[in-house]
């Protein structure tokens, strides 16, 4: 998780309720799930608007969804996604724990060379639903969701994806669907 804004108690409110709760984000991004196909389409293929015009919008918006969610107290990504690791991640949090490089990869990884991840699910570190070493989490960590990351449309499945256990990427799409000139099949 980045360090996502934290939530403004009288933030303004998007045009559309922001919608925190895991398994009602969940069931919603699957209700959505032929819509956002077709969206994902429209975006990749139809949208006249330009690269850099859409991240910058997917950024203003994600950063308006996030004034609303505590990712923090979500953890959602911290249950669900296998965290992949690279050699930094390793060995700042081998340095963290007290432990040799080997003897944290023996414990706690899976995989060898770019294919390398946490061995468990939820993460080892997520304790009492936070992350006990936040401040040495792996860079995957620190960069999920990937809303602020350059070419948005090209990176769109996983989001699609990800938009299941995520409330700011799922927010953040739907909000997107409204600011973008793209209309459903059901006369949105």
């Amino acid at each position: 998780m980045p360090d996502a804004p934290r939530p403004i108690p009288n933030a303004p409110r998007p045009a559309r309720r922001v919608i925190t709760d895991p398994a009602t984000v969940e069931q919603r991004a699957r209700d959505a799930a032929r819509e956002n196909v077709s969206f994902r389409a429209w975006l990749k293929f139809r949208c006249e608007t330009s690269d850099p015009e859409v991240d910058a919008l997917v950024r203003e918006t994600t950063d308006q969804v996030w004034r609303h969610i505590d990712c923090i107290a979500c953890a959602q990504c911290c249950r669900c996604l296998s965290i992949t690791l690279d050699d930094r991640d390793i060995a700042r949090l081998a340095r963290r724990l007290h432990l040799s490089i080997k003897q944290f990869t023996r414990r706690y990884v899976e995989g060898t060379g770019d294919q390398r991840a946490f061995n468990q699910r939820p993460c080892p570190f997520l304790q009492s639903g936070a992350c006990s070493v936040y401040s040495d989490r792996p860079q995957a960590c620190r960069d999920f969701p990937y809303l602020h990351d350059p070419g948005f449309r090209h990176r769109m499945l996983g989001l699609l994806e990800f938009s299941l256990l995520c409330p700011v990427i799922y927010n953040t799409l739907e909000l997107l669907k409204r600011r973008l000139p793209w209309r459903s099949r059901g006369g949105r």
